[in-house]
């Protein structure tokens, strides 16, 4: 079951108010990754970041689709959205993630979709794409977390190629999309 609504705040990134372990982690990645400096005349040599790939183990293993083979137009270099935010209310940053498509177009039934992944803690997640009702059809290039209703759960909003989505967050752990209706499907 689903905590009652609490109001989504600056500070309701975690339970204590501070950014949470995740999100602090990939900001330190990428701050890390964009610091290198060849102009050091004196002190420790530096050495080229490591980085290990922990998706698999952590539970995020959706298939990323992004263009065809060829890459003849720009849209297919670009894909990759994601949002880390607190879906269900547990305190712990839940992911989202866009995916692309490919001009040629897929098979019925296998168009590429958007991932949510549950946090279950001590860094494991769970893809609840299909249960959440978030797990829509669309060449997603970007993703906002927002409370736009102001029910006190975070929504999501996403840039497509084509129409975009405005997922209403229930607050029973479903999406609604309602960019239609609310006029911001582009």
């Amino acid at each position: 079951s689903f905590p009652q609504k609490r109001p989504v705040t600056h500070r309701s990134a975690g339970p204590s108010g501070r950014a949470p372990a995740l999100a602090q982690a990939l900001a330190l990645l990428w701050i890390a990754s964009a610091c290198g400096c060849s102009e050091l005349k004196e002190g420790p040599s530096l050495s080229e970041p490591v980085y290990v790939d922990v998706a698999e183990i952590a539970g995020v293993i959706g298939r990323l689709v992004v263009g065809g083979e060829e890459k003849n137009h720009i849209l297919e270099a670009n894909t990759g959205g994601a949002c880390l935010f607190d879906y269900d209310g547990d305190g712990d940053q839940d992911i989202f993630l866009t995916n692309g498509s490919q001009r040629s177009g897929l098979a019925p039934g296998r168009e590429p979709r958007g991932f949510v992944y549950r946090n279950d803690g001590d860094w494991r997640f769970t893809d609840v794409s299909a249960a959440t009702g978030a797990n829509v059809h669309a060449w997603g290039m970007g993703c906002s977390a927002v409370d736009y209703d102001g029910d006190g759960w975070l929504d999501l909003y996403l840039t497509n190629f084509g129409s975009n989505a405005l997922l209403r967050n229930n607050g029973d752990g479903t999406f609604s999309d309602v960019a239609e209706e609310s006029g911001v499907s582009g």
